[in-house]
Protein backbone atom coordinates (compact mmCIF):
# COMPACT_ATOMS: atom_id res chain seq x y z
CA UNK A 1 0.00 0.00 0.00
CA UNK A 2 1.36 4.00 -0.96
CA UNK A 3 1.37 6.40 1.27
CA UNK A 4 -0.58 9.32 0.10
CA UNK A 5 2.70 12.12 -0.60
CA UNK A 6 2.21 15.20 1.76
CA UNK A 7 2.58 18.46 1.05
CA UNK A 8 3.09 21.27 3.10
CA UNK A 9 1.77 24.43 3.94
CA UNK A 10 2.82 27.75 5.50
CA UNK A 11 0.81 30.53 7.02
CA UNK A 12 1.25 33.54 8.99
CA UNK A 13 -0.94 33.91 11.80
CA UNK A 14 -0.92 36.73 14.00
CA UNK A 15 0.77 36.78 17.13
CA UNK A 16 -2.98 36.47 19.08
CA UNK A 17 -4.31 33.49 17.26
CA UNK A 18 -5.65 30.88 18.93
CA UNK A 19 -3.68 28.42 17.65
CA UNK A 20 -0.57 29.80 19.58
CA UNK A 21 -1.98 29.06 23.31
CA UNK A 22 -1.66 25.49 22.42
CA UNK A 23 1.47 23.72 22.55
CA UNK A 24 4.09 23.41 20.05
CA UNK A 25 3.61 19.37 18.37
CA UNK A 26 -0.27 19.54 19.14
CA UNK A 27 -0.94 22.75 16.97
CA UNK A 28 -0.44 20.11 13.35
CA UNK A 29 -3.09 17.63 14.12
CA UNK A 30 -5.55 20.61 15.52
CA UNK A 31 -5.10 22.35 12.26
CA UNK A 32 -5.23 19.40 10.13
CA UNK A 33 -8.45 18.77 12.59
CA UNK A 34 -10.00 22.35 11.84
CA UNK A 35 -8.93 21.88 8.16
CA UNK A 36 -10.83 18.91 7.72
CA UNK A 37 -13.91 19.83 8.83
CA UNK A 38 -14.09 23.17 6.00
CA UNK A 39 -16.19 20.47 3.44
CA UNK A 40 -18.45 19.99 5.85
CA UNK A 41 -19.00 23.63 7.31
CA UNK A 42 -19.44 24.45 3.21
CA UNK A 43 -21.95 22.14 2.92
CA UNK A 44 -24.03 23.35 6.46
CA UNK A 45 -23.83 26.88 5.12
CA UNK A 46 -25.32 25.84 1.68
CA UNK A 47 -27.73 23.79 3.27
CA UNK A 48 -28.73 27.14 5.38
CA UNK A 49 -28.75 29.34 2.95
CA UNK A 50 -31.11 27.33 0.47
CA UNK A 51 -33.10 27.71 4.33
CA UNK A 52 -33.44 31.21 4.12
CA UNK A 53 -34.42 31.15 0.69
CA UNK A 54 -36.82 29.45 0.96
CA UNK A 55 -38.19 30.68 4.52
CA UNK A 56 -38.11 34.21 2.61
CA UNK A 57 -40.07 33.09 -0.41
CA UNK A 58 -42.65 31.91 2.45
CA UNK A 59 -42.48 34.99 3.84
CA UNK A 60 -43.73 36.77 1.03
CA UNK A 61 -45.90 34.29 -0.18
CA UNK A 62 -47.46 34.69 3.39
CA UNK A 63 -47.47 38.55 2.67
CA UNK A 64 -49.37 38.53 -0.50
CA UNK A 65 -52.16 36.20 0.72
CA UNK A 66 -52.77 38.94 3.94
CA UNK A 67 -52.53 41.35 1.40
CA UNK A 68 -55.30 39.47 -0.29
CA UNK A 69 -57.49 39.46 3.18
CA UNK A 70 -56.53 35.84 4.23
CA UNK A 71 -55.28 35.77 7.81
CA UNK A 72 -52.26 33.70 8.20
CA UNK A 73 -51.61 33.70 11.91
CA UNK A 74 -52.88 33.78 15.45
CA UNK A 75 -53.90 37.66 15.71
CA UNK A 76 -56.90 36.54 18.32
CA UNK A 77 -59.37 37.90 15.85
CA UNK A 78 -60.96 34.97 13.83
CA UNK A 79 -62.58 31.46 14.41
CA UNK A 80 -61.27 29.50 17.59
CA UNK A 81 -60.82 25.74 16.81
CA UNK A 82 -62.67 23.42 19.01
CA UNK A 83 -60.54 20.37 19.44
CA UNK A 84 -63.25 18.88 21.44
CA UNK A 85 -66.29 18.84 18.75
CA UNK A 86 -63.81 18.08 16.14
CA UNK A 87 -62.99 15.11 18.03
CA UNK A 88 -66.22 14.09 18.99
CA UNK A 89 -66.93 13.27 15.21
CA UNK A 90 -65.06 10.37 15.86
CA UNK A 91 -66.59 9.06 18.43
Amino acid sequence: MQRKRLKRLEILLPEDHLIWSFAPGCRGPIIRAHLNLLPALEAQTKLLEKILRRLEALDEHLSRLEAGGVRTGPDGAGEVFDAAGFFAAFD
